[in-house]
Order: C-alpha cells, then sequence, then structure tokens
C-alpha cells in the first residue's frame, strides 16, 4: 500500500517493509492554471491555496501539517477526497489544488497538469509489507520475491509518466 514511511530504510526491514519505488509530490492543477507553465513550485507557495488532499489521518495530510507548522505556514482550506481520481478531478473542475505523485491518466492529460513540489522535495512511498502476525508460505515467499524483482522497473513507468 503506498503511503508515508517514517524512519530509516533499516526501521523499515525490521517490520518486513521494502521500498519499491520513491515518486516525488506534486501539486496537480488545472492545465489553463497559470501553475500549469511552470517546472517546480516551493512548498511555501501552497500556504492559503485551496487544497484537496486524503481525510485524516492519512499520513500526507500529517507529513504536510507537520512540514506547514516547521516553516511557520498555513495550509489553506482543505477539500477532503481520500480518492486519487476524485483528488483530479475536483482540481480539473477548478475546485481546489491536489498533491498527488503528478501521474496523469490519458483521460488528464490535456485538462490536469501537475508541478514538481520542491523547497524541500516531497515523495511518496510505495512499499511491499509483510505482516510478522502470520507463518510465511512458500507461495507468499515467492511472491514477495517476484515482488521485489519485478515491481521496481515496472514502476518506472510512473516516473516518467506525462504531466502536462
Amino acid at each position: 500500500m503506498p503511503g508515508f514511511i517514517p524512519g530509516s530504510r533499516s526501521s523499515r526491514r525490521n517490520f518486513g517493509e521494502t521500498v519499491l519505488i520513491r515518486l516525488p509530490l506534486h501539486l496537480v492543477v488545472p492545465a489553463g492554471h497559470p501553475f500549469a507553465n511552470r517546472q517546480s513550485i516551493p512548498f511555501s507557495e501552497l500556504s492559503d491555496l485551496p487544497l484537496v488532499l486524503p481525510s485524516e489521518p492519512h499520513p500526507l495530510r500529517t507529513k504536510l501539517a507537520k512540514l506547514a507548522r516547521e516553516k511557520g505556514l498555513t495550509l489553506g482550506h482543505i477539500i477532503e477526497a481520500n480518492s486519487i481520481h476524485l483528488q483530479h478531478e475536483v482540481a480539473a473542475c477548478q475546485g481546489g489544488f491536489a498533491i498527488t505523485s503528478g501521474t496523469l491518466i490519458p483521460q488528464e492529460i490535456g485538462r490536469l497538469a501537475a508541478v514538481r513540489i520542491v523547497q524541500p522535495e516531497m515523495s511518496r512511498v510505495v512499499v511491499l509489507a509483510v505482516t510478522s502476525h502470520r507463518a510465511h508460505t512458500r507461495a507468499t515467499l515467492e511472491v514477495g520475491r517476484l515482488l521485489r524483482n519485478i515491481a521496481p522497473a515496472a514502476l518506472q513507468v510512473f516516473q516518467q509518466a506525462p504531466t502536462k
């Protein structure tokens, strides 16, 4: 399940989690918005923008709120939507700006643009997690091994996905 995982890589391994890919976060805006022509946007410029974010206690909300506090900023009015597709639709209808990995599906290209968030750069982490509460079978171990070998290369397509 994708999400932000606090801590170091070694702490992730202790919990049976393997990072498959890190995707930079983007501000998703309507294609006609002035931000759409930019390559990047500093985090400080997100202050007071109407944002479309997952509801609390989603790790993205926690991370954004903490970063805003550290920088003395206020996050704008937040519309809650727990689906990336819905977040993008709200942005396309000019209802706010979404913060996602910026990967646009074909139907969104031309309607939306994704502008990389910088200063600081932030990322979304896709991990493979396994439980420590049940014994592993040969099948679960093999599926995990295959995913750790195949997924990073397969997920690279999301790093080259169109952002406009």
